[in-house]
């Protein structure tokens, strides 16, 4: 039997008498620690946006800015993680830094346990946590990961700084395998007066829909703008080397990258301009399901009075990419997804348009990972498949890239054989299965958005329930602040974008300080040692953040700001 992770009162204030004590192990390896109210490490609950999960990890747990760690990365960092994806639930324990000269983080406990729920995305971030604030105590409870020696799997503890990896089962619904609680603070890809209508969650019944968030409910809350999220849309390889085949042969890819020479050929992902390029339009009918087969993509050559499907030149040009069906696929999020509603946002203008019915995205109809439908490759329809976390957004982009079904995934893949798809993801996001392209001939650089051209970003949120019950425990406020407060420091991404999970070969990085707590870009150039945004869709500090507002210079000059 393993032994119980709770320690005694008498060890526990032993191990408070020294702040930065490193954590111990049991016999099995596993992480002894006690989150009673006199024990010695402090719990935070977090939910809501997955296409931030490796932002928020560095933040927790050491972004390289010593001046802004939350954890001690001279000491082991724990992660727990789910055992069917290792995306859909999370935890970090560790010991707190006493070094963070930028943060004021509470004293008097030594360790801190952050549980990260993936799962439901960015409404999850926001709906539980306004219901809450209306006094829905049941439809703000939600799962989390349950951590303790018995659910989880001790492993040998990791070098000091990176991160001891702990498989602890979880099935939703069933009580041994999860914990119940409500959500301490939140984080959304979007502001949360988006999630409306096609945007609003399901609650954990699976059936019942949250209401959609009012200017009421958002007056309850204390909502912290943070970065500037770059998103794009991913391609499948197969579809990425086809467009790009067919956009040199059109001419509007260039013979050559004009910066370094290199002749541009099928493949290429290093060099912006030898990307190809998904019109705004173009995203926007894929995404309703307007086209169901992938010739409705037109190559039209140079001098041509005629055109041709880019799945039928494919098969005729590009026969190693060419697809096994031409039926259109889209991996894309669940209503309630902030990589949804951004996408969303920027390709249908919904639900900010007031004819956002008649803008809505396709749903999932697939009948496959929890979605309703039944359609097939026959039914002559797009096939829409919605998926509950980033993670498996890339499952999804893999499995149809490679024609097969990986287990354990998250993403059930019944076709065989190349499927072409788009997807939706955050630029922290890469996989060798696909790559983003250029949207309307810009590349999603941070560069770019600096410069004002590529427009596909949106400022992420933290926010809690002002009066949250919890909040009566003391630091846990003070610890939520802190966090916040780091995930906003320009230094911090920078850290972050230059990390080895950010890297794409046509630019770094995915996060951009926002304006409105630092000083903004003057020159129009980017800083990838400071990274902010001039711009916002936050005008000045007399206004709150609104994703649905166009994004403009941030004024800082205007009196009395």
């Amino acid at each position: 039997m393993k032994k119980n992770l709770i320690l005694g009162a008498a060890i526990s204030a032993a191990l408070l008498a020294g702040n930065a004590q490193a954590i111990t192990v049991d016999a099995h390896n596993f992480p002894v620690f006690d989150t009673s109210a006199a024990g010695d490490t402090r719990v935070v609950y977090m939910s809501g946006a997955s296409a931030a999960g490796t932002f928020i990890e560095k933040v927790l747990t050491g972004a390289g800015v010593v001046a802004d760690q939350i954890c001690d990365v001279s000491k082991t960092i724990w992660k727990f993680k789910d055992n069917i994806d290792g995306a859909t639930q999370k935890a970090y324990l560790c010991t707190q830094s006493t070094t963070a000269t930028g943060l004021s983080l509470p004293t008097g406990k030594a360790n801190l346990l952050i549980y990260k729920r993936d799962e439901g995305g960015s409404g999850y971030g926001v709906s539980p946590i306004i219901a809450e604030a209306n006094g829905d105590t049941a439809g703000a409870t939600i799962e989390f990961l349950k951590v303790n020696s018995t659910n989880c799997t001790g492993v040998a503890p990791a070098a000091p700084g990176t991160l001891t990896n702990i498989v602890c089962s979880y099935t939703t619904g069933a009580a041994g395998n999860n914990q119940l609680a409500i959500p301490d603070v939140g984080v959304s890809d979007v502001d949360p007066a988006q999630f409306q209508a096609a945007n609003a969650p399901l609650k954990t019944d699976n059936l019942t829909v949250f209401p959609n968030v009012t200017a009421a409910d958002v007056s309850k809350l204390t909502v912290t703008p943070g970065a500037a999220v770059v998103f794009g849309v991913p391609a499948t390889m197969h579809l990425y080397r086809a467009l790009q085949g067919a956009q040199l042969a059109m001419g509007t890819i260039p013979v050559a990258d004009p910066v370094s020479g290199t002749t541009c050929v099928v493949g290429d992902v290093t060099h912006a301009a030898c990307m190809p390029s998904l019109s705004k339009p173009e995203i926007a009918s894929l995404i309703k399901g307007d086209w169901n087969n992938w010739d409705k993509l037109k190559v039209i050559l140079p001098g041509a009075t005629t055109s041709t499907g880019l799945a039928a030149w494919a098969t005729a040009n590009q026969v190693a990419d060419k697809p096994t069906s031409a039926v259109t696929h889209i991996c894309r999020r669940e209503n309630g997804s902030g990589t949804q509603a951004q996408l969303n946002n920027f390709a249908l203008n919904y639900p900010c348009s007031t004819a956002s019915t008649a803008t809505a995205p396709a749903t999932g109809n697939d009948g496959l990972n929890g979605n309703t439908g039944n359609k097939t490759e026959l039914s002559g329809v797009a096939l829409i498949h919605e998926n509950s976390t980033s993670g498996r957004v890339t499952a999804c982009l893999n499995n149809l890239d490679l024609g097969s079904d990986t287990a354990g995934d998250g993403f059930t893949n019944s076709y065989t054989g190349v499927r072409w798809a788009i997807g939706a993801q955050a630029l922290e996001k890469k996989d060798s299965h696909f790559e983003f392209v250029k949207i309307n001939g810009v590349a999603p650089t941070l560069a770019n958005v600096v410069k004002g051209d590529y427009l596909d970003w949106f400022e992420n949120t933290f926010q809690y329930n002002t009066t949250h019950a919890r909040f009566s425990e003391a630091g846990l406020k003070a610890t939520i602040d802190n966090i916040i407060k780091a995930a906003t420091v320009p230094a911090v991404m920078a850290s972050i974008n230059s990390g080895a999970g950010l890297s794409h070969g046509f630019g770094n990085g995915a996060y951009l300080a926002n304006p409105k707590a630092n000083t903004p870009v003057t020159t129009g150039i980017f800083n990838a040692s400071l990274p902010v945004n001039p711009y916002s869709h936050t005008p000045s500090a007399s206004t709150s953040l609104d994703n649905c507002r166009a994004p403009v210079t941030y004024n800082k000059s205007v009196a009395g700001l």
